[in-house]
């Protein structure tokens, strides 16, 4: 293996990025497992015990981070539909109230709204939120607005604290990036150490060193493609077609999410038996795929096979090339 295409593709050094992380996954559970199915040689067994805790270390940091990462996504949602609320009908809602007991043009109306509707429809979310702070003060005791500032009031301490759970996703998001950046970095280094140990072991047949690697997964790290996930349940005893549209040199990661394994290949109709190159997705495992791997060029459907009793799920990334 040439050392330009090692650094390209997993130098620890490099900065990581969403992307990244997951290729990094795949790359060293390949590797773990392939050191794993080869213990019984003392050599390759310390190796594995080397690299294996880190890979673990890793894995785990991974679930952790996007774990993370769908809070702060699903917090950054609920901010942003409160925040389109705001713009559009609380904010009409709470004008209009005003204008019934002071009309547009008078002083009081201009004490209360300066600026009219724009504070609370453009500019950044804490700008938008101070507004609304902003109107309850000014409102304050007057007890012909003590209504609509009770409603107002009420919005205000949703959206602030809408605000304050999408911020502290945010900040748990950065801590569990920075962990999860440590442990790619660690098992890097780990699977470096471990590339050392094999080419001492295959110093007179250097080709050897390749089995343990899948170099085609690895040189690919860099190449660009349109990636878009689908999540599956898999009904026991049941195959389904994925629905997705795909060319031959596309390709396909595979994560089971689930509590059985599931098998993926390629068939010729939709809902049709799965070809029998199919690959077997065990639970926990992430697997990458080249779409001319799973089949037949003719065979334009892909199908997800549960052959258990128990209900699975697979999470599907399409790499459009």
């Amino acid at each position: 293996m040439a050392q330009s295409t090692w650094i390209r593709a997993i130098n620890p050094f490099d900065s990581a990025t969403r992307k990244n992380f997951k290729k990094m996954l795949i790359i060293a559970s390949d590797h773990d497992s392939k050191l794993a199915a080869q213990v019984a040689d003392a050599a390759i067994n310390v190796l594995f015990l080397f690299l294996h805790p880190l890979y673990l270390a890793y894995s785990a940091a991974y679930t952790a981070w996007q774990s993370a990462d769908a809070a702060y996504t699903g917090a950054t949602a609920a901010l942003t539909e409160l925040m389109k609320t705001l713009s559009s009908e609380k904010i009409e809602e709470w004008d209009i109230a005003i204008q019934v007991v002071y009309k547009q043009k008078t002083s009081q109306y201009k004490a209360l709204l300066p600026n009219g509707r724009a504070p609370f429809q453009t500019g950044a979310y804490e700008l938008r939120i101070t507004a609304i702070a902003t109107l309850i003060s000014n409102i304050d005791t007057d007890a012909s607005l003590a209504a609509v500032k009770a409603l107002i009031q009420a919005f205000y301490t949703d959206i602030l604290n809408s605000r304050n759970a999408q911020q502290g996703k945010e900040g748990l998001l950065s801590q569990k990036s920075d962990e999860l950046e440590q442990k790619r970095v660690a098992v890097a280094e780990g699977m470096y150490f471990t590339l050392g140990g094999l080419m001492q072991k295959f110093y007179q047949n250097t080709i050897k060193v390749e089995e343990y690697y899948d170099l085609e997964l690895i040189r690919n790290t860099d190449q660009g493609g349109i990636e878009t996930d689908y999540n599956f349940t898999i009904d026991p005893n049941t195959h389904i077609d994925s629905g997705i549209v795909f060319e031959e040199q596309d390709r396909f990661i595979f994560e089971n999410t689930g509590t059985t394994p599931i098998f993926v290949g390629r068939s010729d109709s939709a809902g049709g038996v799965i070809n029998p190159v199919a690959v077997e997705i065990g639970v926990g495992l992430i697997v990458e795929k080249k779409a001319s791997e799973l089949g037949n060029s003719g065979d334009m459907f892909l199908t997800l096979d549960n052959k258990t009793v128990v209900e699975g799920s697979l999470k599907v990334t399409h790499v459009a090339m």
